[in-house]
């Protein structure tokens, strides 16, 4: 099924550009593509007792299953991310290095002698 998933979420983050920033919007589509009677236009919904029944029963795919999906084609394929994944990336590292600058440089200098000093008690 992980081709059949992977394969499918390419196909929607290629013809809809939106679903790149939203994890529950390419959910939505891939459901629907993927189980007729998710969101049918001419019918009533499929009902949540009955969604829940297909994850369990492994008919249809979690949903941790389909960002995964999207996770790793976004990486192998850079155009197929979003318009703002650049900026998360950037706010993240930013994030990143403002907690390692929190740390004093005295308490690194602590965290690394503990670690050589540890190091050095196993090679004995």
């Amino acid at each position: 099924m992980n081709d059949e998933i992977h394969n499918l979420v390419k196909e929607i983050l290629e013809a809809r550009p939106e679903c790149r920033e939203s994890d529950m919007r390419l959910a939505f589509l891939f459901y629907k593509i993927k189980e007729p009677d998710f969101f049918p236009s001419d019918k009533n919904p499929m009902n949540v007792l009955k969604f829940f029944s297909h994850l369990e029963n492994r008919t249809l795919p979690k949903l941790s299953s389909i960002t995964r999906a999207r996770r790793l084609l976004q990486r192998n394929y850079p155009d197929l991310r979003g318009d703002n994944w650049k900026a998360r990336q950037n706010k993240a590292t930013k994030r990143t290095i403002n907690y390692v600058k929190g740390q004093t440089y005295k308490d690194v200098a602590i965290q690394e002698h503990q670690y050589h000093t540890e190091k050095l008690a196993t090679v004995k």
